[in-house]
């Protein structure tokens, strides 16, 4: 059985994904995690270990004497990251569509972007937003439990804010003043 933690994440991973590139992961409704969310993780920490040996020029030395295997996690995530990025930038800028790429494939001749720079952005969008989204709805989750007023008062605002789903839009949403005091504070004390 998967917590609340893992299921934020895979909703927030689907969310980004769709965001970011128009891709449904799916993670929600397989209850599993995507090949570019798993790779992703494995991959952080390998890169942070590789990016520590490169300060101190340990990388240089040892990355001959390395097996294949040491690289995997890394090797797994920039083909996912590729293979997302040249399967978007195959379908190209299409008018009407809302995912971030679109928008970055609009840009032709000296603004538009190398493959490299493509794959950097998908990376970035994955990442620093669905990681972050988690973290914070998670930690956001686990504090109005702790504090059953402050939930009641901005369920009570949300609630009252609208009076059917169309209604909520960003605009909007910057309206409700508690809740967005309230994820202001969430953000604050956990980062």
């Amino acid at each position: 059985m998967l917590g609340s933690p893992a299921l934020t994440t895979f909703q927030t991973f689907d969310a980004m994904g769709e965001f970011a590139f128009g891709e449904k992961f799916q993670c929600l409704a397989k209850s599993e995690s995507h090949l570019f969310v798993r790779a992703l993780f494995d991959g952080v920490g390998s890169g942070s270990a590789l990016g520590a040996l490169e300060r101190y020029k340990v990388w240089t030395i040892l990355r001959n004497t390395l097996p294949k295997s040491a690289f995997k996690m890394m090797d797994d995530l920039n083909d996912m990251v590729t293979s997302l990025s040249k399967k978007r930038r195959e379908r190209g800028h299409v008018p009407g569509e809302t995912d971030m790429a679109n928008y970055l494939l609009q840009n032709k001749g000296e603004d538009e972007f190398t493959q490299k720079e493509f794959e950097g952005n998908a990376l970035t969008l994955l990442f620093a937003g669905a990681d972050t989204t988690a973290t914070t709805l998670i930690f956001g989750s686990w504090l109005l439990c702790k504090n059953p007023a402050v939930m009641e008062r901005v369920q009570g605002e949300v609630r009252g804010g609208f009076k059917s789903s169309g209604e909520i839009d960003a605009t909007n949403v910057n309206e409700l003043k508690y809740m967005n005091a309230v994820l202001t504070e969430i953000m604050r004390l956990y980062p």
